[in-house]
């Protein structure tokens, strides 16, 4: 009998080291930022940051999310005219038959999920249909970034 309370003992205090831990551990990091100037502020949105830089200087509601160990980020805004002429201007367009595609199997939701066989594949989808969906998607500096035109909203990630 004690040696059963000693092992539950023992494996309660294993459970709370491994908890512990893994909030040591965790690398990913959650940010908003209003404008692109709070962005700017918080050194986000600089060459090498967790953003694009041509979301400046009017992107708003900026969304991201990073993990640091896994070298992922991901996040969302909304956009004006200036910001979709300085996408066309300082980003290559992903064009045709050439897929846009996504590491994170669950975002973004516009392009459809991996077959659920192989979950590890990206979510992918070839550029022409998502123009047909009012939806332009570049790449620009190490992100993908997709704007869906009539939502007014675009999306980032790499």
């Amino acid at each position: 009998m004690r040696r059963g309370v000693t092992l539950l003992i023992v494996a309660g205090i294993a459970i709370v080291v491994v908890a512990s831990l893994t909030l040591l551990l965790d690398t990913s990091e959650t940010n908003k930022y209003a404008t692109a100037a709070d962005a700017v502020r918080a050194g986000a949105l600089t060459n090498g940051g967790w953003l694009p830089t041509a979301l400046a200087p009017d992107a708003t509601e900026i969304k991201e999310w990073h993990d640091i160990e896994a070298e992922k980020v991901r996040g969302t805004f909304l956009f004006t005219a200036g910001t979709l002429e300085r996408l066309d201007s300082r980003c290559t367009p992903i064009r045709g038959d050439e897929n846009v595609s996504s590491a994170f199997s669950d975002w973004p939701s516009f392009l459809p999920p991996p077959d659920t066989e192989r979950h590890w594949q990206p979510r992918t989808e070839t550029a022409e249909r998502l123009a047909a969906r009012s939806i332009k998607a570049y790449y620009c500096e190490d992100f993908t970034v997709a704007v869906d035109i009539p939502e007014k909203i675009g999306y980032f990630w790499h």
